[in-house]
């Protein structure tokens, strides 16, 4: 089933009130003048988001049918869900039209999701054949098999020809739903949706391989009693559920779907991805570390296989824990996660290499990492950085899944994935469903595709490459660092990092 929360934001109530009186007089009574000016006052305007939703699923005949149960009219959103379905077969589709309405305020409108449970629900016997050994709460592989896709729709429930898929919402929910918060409307992806009117988003799922054929354009919007709807002209998208997809009967996802609305007026710089991530219905208190003493002393002796769950400062050159190579300040500005941020100024030598980094998801498969994110800061022309400079992300990798020896890092570089805004905080999706671009710091990628180490895969394209691969069993390092290494005296903060929806917070 998927949760769905309003978000709601209200500028402020406050009513200034002023009132002015000028008189003038003179020494006669009968001379005199009085100008009132009285009552004068300010009342902010508001912006109140809204929504609804118009719903269908394929039914038990194989047919595209409303789903009452999961569409409803406008409203503040509290226990709707966009689908809760019991029963769904390879080749089922489905299709929902949500509305945004922002009352009478323009506004940026961005959209989250967040996959909280992938539960197995018991292993039959053909999941047992097809491999499946994991039962529980999230022992599931149906987020595999599940495939999204969301475009700008003008209202009638159909993907048409000229409509614009978004593709950063496009993919498997197991890739999907990560809490990265994505812009319907932002100053990247606008304009702004104007107050007072609707915007609408489609969504189309498939279980199995979802492919868009958009239908010819009609009339916009959508005709009195749906006559150009989803029943009468298809969903704009083909479903095959051919395929061995055994292994995920029984299973589920859970899912909790979050909205957010900004006003756009003397806001024009604002994107969706400047937001911290969303972690579902019930948040998840972030884990603050905000003073030195929150930090492993790890000496340098043992800093190759602690496995501690604690994060430390880390040189890169000398292969050193040093907590003494960063500091704890207040902003810069207003960090994604709100406080402040880690800090990091390179020295005058060209080798500088300061991390923020940890040995804690030692041996994590990266096929269970289903969300990874983090928000860093560039002080752009500190000491000749580019226009591109940033903090980066890197982590020791075990390519096959066995080998205990060290195989260098697989590296997600922010000028790769885009250019990179300088002198603001940056929040980068590090899976983005999975499209993100990565690196090799080795000189060749390992077989079968051994392409050289700058060649950059997604992360789509490493899973299907190396099903197998972990972070390194022992010593598995994983670092936000500010050199590249860099420019002498650069400086770099970092504020966050985010792994399946556990956030790790510097210095809030």
């Amino acid at each position: 089933m998927i949760h769905a929360l309003n978000s709601k934001i209200l500028l402020s109530g406050a009513v200034i009130l002023a009132a002015s009186a000028v008189v003038i007089g003179a020494t006669f009574a009968f001379f005199s003048d009085t100008e009132t000016s009285a009552g004068n006052t300010f009342t902010a305007g508001q912006i109140d988001l809204q929504i609804d939703n118009e719903s269908y699923v394929t039914n038990n005949s194989g047919a595209l049918v409303a789903s009452p149960g999961n569409s409803w009219s406008l409203t503040n959103l509290s226990n709707q869900l966009f689908f809760s379905f019991a029963d769904v077969k390879p080749g089922d589709i489905g299709e929902d039209t949500i509305s945004i309405h922002v009352e009478n305020n323009d506004a940026w409108v961005c959209m989250a999701a967040d996959l909280t449970q992938t539960p197995d629900n018991g292993i039959v016997e053909p999941e047992t054949e097809a491999g499946d050994i994991t039962d529980g709460a999230n022992g599931g592989e149906l987020q595999n098999f599940l495939n999204f896709s969301f475009w700008k729709d003008d209202g009638d429930n159909v993907y048409e020809t000229g409509e614009s898929i978004l593709t950063s919402l496009t993919g498997p929910a197991s890739g999907l739903f990560n809490g990265t918060w994505q812009a319907i409307a932002d100053s990247a992806n606008g304009p702004a949706i104007t107050g007072a009117t609707t915007a609408y988003v489609g969504k189309a799922w498939c279980f199995g391989a979802l492919t868009p054929v958009g239908v010819a354009q009609d009339a916009a919007g959508k005709l009195p009693g749906s006559t150009n709807g989803p029943l009468v002209r298809g969903t704009g998208f083909t479903c095959n559920g051919v395929g061995e997809q055994n292994i995920a009967q029984t299973d589920g996802i859970v899912v909790d779907v979050s909205f957010q609305a900004v006003q756009s007026r003397s806001n024009g710089q604002f994107t969706c991805g400047s937001l911290p991530p969303f972690v579902g219905q019930t948040p998840v208190e972030p884990v603050v570390i905000d003073d030195v003493n929150d930090l492993d002393p790890g000496p340098a002796a043992t800093a190759a296989t602690n496995n501690s769950g604690k994060w430390f400062m880390y040189n890169d050159t000398t292969d050193v824990i040093d907590n003494t190579l960063g500091s704890f300040v207040a902003g810069p500005s207003t960090p994604p996660n709100g406080g402040g941020s880690i800090e990091f100024t390179l020295g005058a030598g060209p080798q500088d290499r300061k991390n923020i980094a940890t040995f804690q998801f030692s041996g994590m498969a990266l096929s269970s990492i289903s969300q990874m994110s983090m928000g860093v800061y560039s002080h752009g022309g500190t000491g000749g950085a580019g226009p591109n400079e940033s903090p980066f992300l890197a982590f020791n990798v075990d390519f096959t899944g066995s080998s205990g020896a060290f195989q260098s890092r697989l590296v997600y570089v922010p000028s790769t994935n885009g250019s990179v805004p300088q002198d603001s905080w940056n929040t980068h999706n590090l899976i983005s469903g999975g499209a993100a671009k990565w690196v090799y710091s080795g000189a060749n990628w390992p077989a079968p595709n051994a392409q050289p180490g700058t060649t950059f895969k997604t992360w789509a394209q490493i899973l299907a490459d190396y099903p197998s691969a972990r972070l390194l069993p022992v010593g598995g390092w994983l670092g936000i660092r500010v050199g590249e290494p860099g420019p002498s005296v650069y400086i770099g903060n970092v504020d966050f990092f985010s792994l399946n929806s556990t956030v790790y917070d510097f210095g809030n």
